[in-house]
């Protein structure tokens, strides 16, 4: 368990996206080694949404979506989006 990104950067309106990314290290690591992983809402950062990536061991995929399963049940930290402008 890590926590993945951060809440994301404004957008320079000029240059557009100035990062590469958008993904947890852990994942990349846990996909490299073939590992599975997932990321699941963790709640709100400066009204942003951030997570937690969950990591297991190879053919442990079932256990890992259980965990997930009932960690956001536990957790309840999902926020449906908001559409349209603010």
């Amino acid at each position: 368990m890590s926590p993945s990104n951060g809440p994301a950067d404004l957008i320079d309106p000029v240059w557009g996206d100035r990062r590469g990314g958008g993904w947890s290290p852990i994942a990349g690591a846990a996909a490299i080694a073939g590992f599975p992983s997932l990321t699941v809402p963790a709640g709100l950062v400066q009204g942003l949404p951030v997570g937690i990536t969950l990591v297991t061991y190879r053919n442990q995929d079932g256990l890992l979506l259980q965990v997930a399963r009932a960690y956001e049940r536990a957790a309840n930290a999902r926020v449906p989006p908001r559409l349209g402008v603010a």
